[in-house]
């Protein structure tokens, strides 16, 4: 009967792979749009491949020490690079297969959400949260971009996932292999994003709260304290952390250089706090990727009741996952700059067991869990249509061309013409200058004010239709 069970779960896990792969990829273009980072990422997984490294960060230092605030850093964590760089000798070179890692973790990334709410919930329940994830246009669009959210997400999950199962094994050998697995994971989130550290800390967070719950008075009189079976031990616990530093450390010997950190505090921290607390729970609403917004509202304000009834009312079951939610919601109240939804992507992954929690529960309690269990297929349905015929669209109707962006007929010809008709140290003012170093070669800078033109120190001005910082010169 068990074996049956995880040959049922295993087939499950399959099919959301499968469906999930099968629904990004119809989504992808060959193009991409303007942003820069995209292009930082790819020049820096292409130098690891040519050994130009030392050459990369010299142009790219130019590159951002001329141009304006907020373009980027100088080095990105390396972490992405080096995966993107496997695939990137493997042959996968142009824009179109560049994406196709990022699927594959999306698609890795559904799995891992199936199993963490496996742990809370029926295989039916688990296999619909998981759906949300890979129907979302906005979690499933990120695969149409070259950059680390997705890879971030995937790392996480499973260093989520590979914690839980520390703390839940009872064979004492199988734990030291689970504490080196997490250790290594955790790192490597580290080194994709820098807050990636927020894995690890809730680790720290977990061993602490074991380590007090039964020492500390009101602690103790909780309901929760008694309930929570998660314990990873002593000495497998600090083989984690053992692991996650010599990771780290390692990491930071073998690749050339460490990425610089931009400060965490702005001067107003009282309205950093305030103004991104309200950006960033409203801009979560995107996890529903409907034409009406005020439908895409309501059905947040619903997974978010479900997923913080499942966070408070079996905090012993979802604890370790309200602390990495909590934990990371809080460096981006801090952060002082402007977040896009992608910047939530690991908790709204992570929102979805705790949700099926909540929604086991309400089921014991109450007949409103029909309610939601209608309300969930029809979204799955509707999301699931609308993303597949998207996807349909984009591969079969526009044969995967892109009319706009970085990739456009124009924007290919003009490459080519900079290419051909200026020197190979010319410099180039345009407002995505690394998109412009990496296709053509050309170092460049971008300038935020209107004297653009009476600045010297550069062979050329790159304007361009789509970009629009330039245009009342």
């Amino acid at each position: 009967m068990f074996r049956k069970k995880k040959t049922a779960v295993a087939v499950v896990a399959a099919l959301i792979f499968a469906l999930t792969f099968f629904t990004a990829f119809l989504n992808l273009s060959s193009g991409h749009n303007w942003g820069g980072d995209f292009s930082q990422y790819i020049y820096q997984a292409k130098a690891l491949v040519n050994g130009t490294v030392d050459q990369f960060r010299e142009d790219n230092a130019f590159i951002i020490n001329n141009s304006g605030e907020g373009l980027g850093l100088p080095v990105y964590p390396w972490g992405f690079p080096v995966f993107l760089s496997l695939f990137i000798r493997a042959g996968f070179n142009t824009i179109f297969l560049m994406k196709i890692p990022g699927v594959m973790l999306f698609s890795l990334s559904a799995v891992l959400v199936f199993l963490l709410s496996k742990r809370r919930g029926s295989t039916a329940a688990a296999a619909a949260g998981a759906l949300i994830a890979s129907f979302s246009a906005e979690l499933s669009g990120a695969t149409n971009t070259v950059l680390s959210d997705i890879p971030y997400c995937a790392f996480t999950l499973l260093s989520m996932l590979l914690m839980e199962e520390l703390g839940y094994e009872k064979y004492r050998r199988k734990k030291y292999i689970l504490a080196v697995l997490f250790g290594l994971s955790a790192m490597y989130a580290t080194e994709i994003r820098a807050n990636g550290f927020a894995v690890i800390l809730t680790f720290i967070c977990g061993l602490i709260l074991l380590f007090i719950k039964d020492r500390i008075g009101f602690i103790k009189k909780m309901d929760f304290a008694d309930k929570i079976t998660w314990d990873p031990g002593k000495k497998p616990a600090i083989a984690a952390i053992i692991s996650y530093g010599i990771g780290v450390l390692a990491f930071r010997v073998i690749l050339p250089g460490s990425p610089e950190s931009a400060s965490m505090f702005g001067s107003n921290m009282i309205g950093t706090i305030v103004s991104n607390t309200e950006r960033n729970l409203l801009i979560m609403r995107k996890l529903f990727s409907f034409n009406d917004d005020n439908l895409n509202y309501m059905l947040f304000a619903a997974f978010l009741l479900l997923a913080l009834t499942g966070f408070i009312l079996q905090f012993e079951k979802n604890f370790l996952l309200a602390i990495y939610c909590a934990g990371s919601f809080f460096l981006y109240m801090i952060w002082p700059y402007y977040q896009k939804m992608r910047f939530m992507y690991s908790i709204a992954f992570l929102m979805i067991p705790a949700a099926v929690s909540g929604y086991e529960l309400v089921k014991k309690k109450s007949r409103i869990s029909l309610v939601i269990a209608a309300v969930t297929v029809s979204v799955l349905l509707l999301s699931g249509t609308m993303l597949t015929y998207n996807g349909y669209q984009q591969t079969f109707v526009k044969h995967r061309e892109t009319e706009k962006g970085s990739y456009s007929p124009d924007a290919l010809a003009t490459y080519e013409y900079i290419k051909e008709n200026t020197s190979e140290d010319s410099v180039i003012i345009f407002e995505k200058p690394r998109v412009l170093y990496l296709n053509t070669g050309r170092l460049g800078y971008c300038r935020n004010s209107r004297k653009v033109f009476e600045d010297l120190t550069a062979d050329y001005v790159l304007l361009c239709s789509e970009l629009d910082m330039y245009s009342e010169e």
